[in-house]
């Protein structure tokens, strides 16, 4: 089991804003609706996603605080062999402020830095992740009409400025 330490600081995008982050249940306010940014609005793939949270201890959502609002949600995994994150979200009205990048080096300060972050994305979200230093590569149309791609985060070729 992984041990997140929660943490408050300021977050450099926003001047004064307290970022705090912590580990949050699922069925805490407002984190399944910041979950549905990730996986859609499809009812049954939510309610799989939220079962999952909530029976599978290996599985921990790292949410980012501003005040008592959840604005960004960070679930993964952790292994002996790698991180593999799960879902990664923002909140509307916190998007392209530098949120989501720094649940990645909070993601990445509190687990062991030798093992690589790994995650499956689509093509909207292939720009971020490179540019936070991550290894793309395509797996191809995995459902129909929906192109997949890896992510994968390694300590030697990751941009440290980045995570």
């Amino acid at each position: 089991m992984v041990r997140i330490r929660s943490r408050t600081v300021v977050h450099d995008d926003s001047p004064g804003a307290a970022i705090r982050w912590e580990v949050a249940p699922v069925d805490e306010p407002g984190v399944v609706e910041l979950l549905i940014f990730a996986v859609g609005e499809d009812g049954d793939r939510v309610d799989q996603v939220v079962q999952r949270y909530r029976d599978d201890s290996s599985a921990v959502l790292l949410v980012a605080r501003s005040g008592q609002d959840p604005v960004a949600v960070l679930g993964f995994t952790v292994t002996p062999d790698q991180v593999t994150m799960l879902h990664i979200a923002t909140a509307p009205h916190a998007r392209r402020s530098g949120i989501a990048t720094a649940l990645l080096a909070e993601l990445r300060r509190q687990t062991d830095r030798k093992l690589p972050i790994v995650a499956e994305t689509d093509h909207d979200a292939v720009g971020f992740y490179r540019a936070s230093g991550f290894a793309i590569t395509p797996l191809g149309e995995k459902y129909p009409g929906v192109e997949r791609f890896q992510a994968i985060w390694h300590s030697a070729i990751g941009d440290h400025n980045s995570i």
